[in-house]
């Protein structure tokens, strides 16, 4: 059986949260002939703001929300995956 589900992950802390409405809403209305897993690496996002994007994934029969936490050790690699992604280590964007 082909598995033909459409991965996404994204990081980000509390202070970007905020923004992840955003792509949620768009692959959910944009990319609707595959299921989509989408994946949020987080550290420090509050359990009512994880829920709030659960809730807004559910609205989309074929979007599956995880959210994996990460602490203690693995903020080395929540740094290091920042900043590869622009950030600047600490969960907050750079700028150009």
């Amino acid at each position: 059986m082909e598995n033909n589900t459409i991965n996404i992950m994204t990081s980000c802390d509390m202070g970007l949260a905020h923004l992840l409405p955003v792509p949620i809403h768009a692959i959910g209305r944009q990319v609707s002939e595959r299921p989509v897993a989408f994946y949020l690496l987080h550290n420090g996002i509050n359990e009512q703001t994880i829920e709030t994007l659960e809730r807004q994934c559910r609205c989309y029969s074929h979007l599956e929300f995880h959210a994996m936490q990460v602490s203690g050790e693995d903020d080395k690699v929540f740094s290091k995956i920042s900043k590869w992604g622009g950030g600047d280590g600490q969960g907050q964007p750079t700028t150009a």
